[in-house]
């Protein structure tokens, strides 16, 4: 299938001169989130679409740093969220910064009960948060710069940083 099909597929519409530029310059992975689908594929289409940049902030992604987060704007969220995560339902997924996704007020909220609700049933993830944050001082120790360490483990540098201290 052609990049300009799959365009049109995805977002009813002939893509402009730039956004075909856009499309060759990303066509690997617009043809692996075609033809294999899937959670990840689609969080890919839908920041490609948003230009990576967060729709709230403004914030543009740069490379090698943590992936956006993608939010569901009908509210559903987390496990339930992977069977509606398709390339048919663009229209209800956004890209948003980690800070501006984590400021939402039912972000937070589910966080909170999520975190009271294992506290309650006692699977605390303090050891394996444990385990990682030790492993992270032992790179560093090892001379693996901030930014390596965080892309390895999925966080921040500064994270990092304030492990590390």
């Amino acid at each position: 299938m052609t990049l300009r099909k799959l365009y049109h597929r995805w977002f009813g519409k002939e893509p402009t001169q730039s956004e075909f530029y856009r499309l060759r310059a990303n066509a690997n992975l617009l043809r692996r989130a075609a033809t294999k689908g899937g959670r990840n594929h689609t969080r890919a289409v839908v920041r490609f679409r948003d230009k990576y940049k967060c729709q709230s902030c403004g914030k543009k992604w740069k490379k090698g740093k943590r992936a956006f987060d993608i939010h569901h704007l009908n509210g559903i969220c987390g496990k339930k969220s992977k069977s509606y995560d398709s390339i048919k339902n663009l229209e209800g997924l956004i890209t948003l910064c980690h800070a501006c996704h984590l400021n939402l007020d039912e972000v937070r909220n589910k966080m909170s009960e999520g975190i009271l609700k294992s506290y309650k049933e006692g699977n605390h993830t303090s050891s394996k948060k444990t385990l990682r944050n030790q492993s992270i001082i032992k790179m560093r120790k090892a001379g693996a710069t901030l930014a390596s360490i965080g892309i390895y483990f999925d966080i921040t540098r500064q994270r990092v940083w304030k492990i590390c201290k």
